[in-house]
C-alpha cells in the first residue's frame, strides 16, 4: 500500500467530513494526573492500546519580561504544556503528556528583545508507532476505498485490498461486511501497521486486517 494512496484517501475524507477532535489523552486506561503549576490538577484518561514510553526531552522557551518575577516558573510550566502536548515529530513521535519537569536552565537574556531564553528539561509520555506493531483502534470513517481508524493520536488507513477477501463494501452504513465480521464507524478493530511515513510534524500510517486474529473486536 503506497503512501500516496493514503494521502489521496485522506484528502477525500477531509473534503466530505468534519470530525470533532477530542482533548483527551489516552494511554490504555491509565489515569494521568498532572499539576499545571497553578494548584490545579489536570486529569486525562487515555484509551488506546499501544506501546508508549517515558522519554527525557527538552524544549526552549522565550519568556516575555512581563512574566519575570516570583511566578516565572509557573509561566514556564504552562508554556511547556501548551507548546509540546499533543504535538508530533517524526523523530520523537507523539508527545501525549508532560509528566514532570526535571530541570530549568538559568535564563539567558536575548540581546535587543528583552526576552529571556530558558531550556526546560522534562519527562513525557511518548507514543511512537513502529512497522509490524499490532494495535487496537477505533474506526472513524468508512468509504469504498477503505477505512480510517485512530490509535490514540495516530490515524491509520486500511485499504480494501488489505482486508480479508470476503469483506465487501456496503453503502448502507457505510460499512464492510465479512462472513462473521463487520467494520463500521465507531467500531473497534485490531490491526497491524504495515507502513509508516515520518514527516517533520506528523506520522502517517497504513494498516492491514488481512491476517489471523485481526479485524473486528467483538
Amino acid at each position: 500500500m503506497a503512501m500516496d494512496e493514503y494521502v489521496g484517501a485522506k484528502e477525500g475524507r477531509e473534503n466530505n467530513e468534519h470530525d470533532n477532535a477530542s482533548d483527551e489523552a489516552v494511554l490504555g486506561g491509565l489515569m494521568v494526573t498532572m499539576n499545571t503549576g497553578a494548584g490545579n490538577k489536570d486529569e486525562r484518561t487515555v484509551v488506546f492500546d499501544a506501546v508508549v514510553e517515558n522519554r527525557n526531552l527538552s524544549h526552549t522557551i522565550n519568556l516575555h519580561p512581563s512574566y519575570y518575577g516570583p511566578h516565572m516558573k509557573e509561566f514556564l510550566m504552562r508554556n511547556l504544556h501548551g507548546d509540546v502536548e499533543g504535538t508530533c515529530s517524526g523523530r520523537v513521535g507523539f508527545i501525549i503528556c508532560v509528566l514532570t519537569i526535571t530541570n530549568i536552565s538559568p535564563g539567558k537574556v536575548l540581546p535587543g528583545s528583552g526576552l529571556a531564553e530558558f531550556v526546560v528539561h522534562y519527562q513525557a509520555i511518548v507514543f511512537k508507532p513502529y512497522k509490524g506493531e499490532v494495535v487496537d483502534a477505533i474506526v472513524t470513517s468508512v468509504n469504498q476505498i477503505g477505512f480510517f481508524a485512530d490509535v490514540g493520536p495516530l490515524q491509520v488507513f486500511v485499504a480494501q485490498k488489505l482486508m480479508p477477501s470476503d469483506f465487501k463494501f456496503d453503502s448502507n452504513g457505510p460499512c464492510y461486511r465479512g462472513d462473521d465480521q463487520m467494520i463500521e464507524k465507531n467500531g473497534q478493530v485490531r490491526l497491524k501497521i504495515v507502513g509508516l511515513k515520518h514527516q517533520a510534524t506528523q506520522i502517517n500510517a497504513v494498516g492491514t486486517i488481512k491476517e489471523d486474529y485481526l479485524g473486528q473486536i467483538q
